[in-house]
């Protein structure tokens, strides 16, 4: 392909989304198709948004008050990020509100939860505690692989005998 198909394609696949929804030019419309004609790859590119926009059903029109985009626009720039702000006297939990009781048993809950795993962590962290040197088995790998090696021989050797003496 040469340099100017190339380009070509850049600006035909920034076009598509407003080509699909048939908000360009008549030029503009005629160039880009005269393009897919030649090009399988952005006419793939066009069909896949075409089937895409199919699975979106248009809904019904929506009267915004006058002014709303201006009023969100100021918001935004005087840094609003949308959630409204949450105050003290929403988090508590007054019995009088629904579920307020719940809520106030359950943080009751689970103070006392942690106070007994702190307890708990103190009297388990003041035992005895063995020493590095007391975890050491005295033996080298081979040494404890021949050792089990044996075992498990002697332990076969038992097990038909004790079948036999089972069988009787």
């Amino acid at each position: 392909m040469s340099p100017r198909s190339s380009i070509e394609c850049d600006v035909v696949l920034a076009l598509v989304p407003t080509f699909v929804d048939d908000e360009v030019a008549e030029s503009v419309g005629g160039t880009v198709r005269r393009h897919l004609m030649d090009c399988p790859a952005c006419r793939a590119v066009v069909q896949e948004e075409q089937t895409m926009r199919q699975w979106f059903v248009p809904g019904p029109e929506v009267d915004v008050p006058a002014g709303f985009a201006a009023h969100v626009a100021r918001r935004a720039f005087a840094g609003d990020v949308g959630q409204a702000p949450v105050s003290a006297p929403q988090l508590e939990a007054a019995p009088d509100r629904p579920g307020g009781r719940v809520l106030a048993f359950s943080r009751a809950l689970v103070a006392v939860a942690a106070g007994g795993l702190v307890a708990v962590t103190l009297i388990l962290s003041g035992g005895d505690r063995p020493a590095v040197g007391d975890l050491d088995a005295g033996k080298n790998l081979e040494e404890a692989l021949s050792e089990l090696e044996a075992e498990n021989l002697s332990l076969e050797l038992k097990a038909p005998a004790r079948r036999v003496e089972g069988s009787r």
